[in-house]
């Protein structure tokens, strides 16, 4: 868990412009998204539950994970279930408007977010975030 920790700087974004489509958000808004520089940040509260803070012009969040493989509710009404396995947070959000898993992992001093979704057609996606130690 101790790979997780710290602050991170977003290197690359790939694929997350259509990731924010299939999340709804306009064509103005995900340009801003695109373009923002987005700080993360992972702190440990306890053995079983992480805070993630996420600064960036287009979003902030400060959101505590209890790693107990239960969902719960955040304030935007997700319900989120995360666990811990392998080195790896796996989450699965059920959302009012779009579903999505997200594991999120440490290789090579980066920190990936890959965020796997379904269309529709049942087209599984990829969209994948790297940060590097700020």
């Amino acid at each position: 868990m101790n790979l997780f920790l710290g602050k991170w700087k977003l290197k690359e974004n790939i694929n997350f412009d259509e990731f924010l489509k299939f999340c709804q958000y306009r064509w103005i808004t995900r340009k801003i998204a695109l373009k923002a520089n987005i700080d993360l940040e992972i702190i440990k509260i306890s053995e079983k539950e992480i805070k993630r803070v996420i600064k960036s012009t287009f979003f902030n969040s400060e959101e505590k994970y209890m790693l107990d493989n239960k969902f719960h509710v955040n304030k935007e009404l997700l319900k989120k279930k995360h666990n811990f396995e392998n080195n790896i947070i796996k989450t699965e959000i059920i959302g009012t408007i779009c579903n999505w898993e997200e594991e999120i992992y440490v290789k090579n001093n980066t920190l990936i977010i890959e965020r796997y979704w379904k269309t529709y057609w049942k087209k599984k996606n990829k969209s994948i975030q790297i940060f590097i130690k700020n």
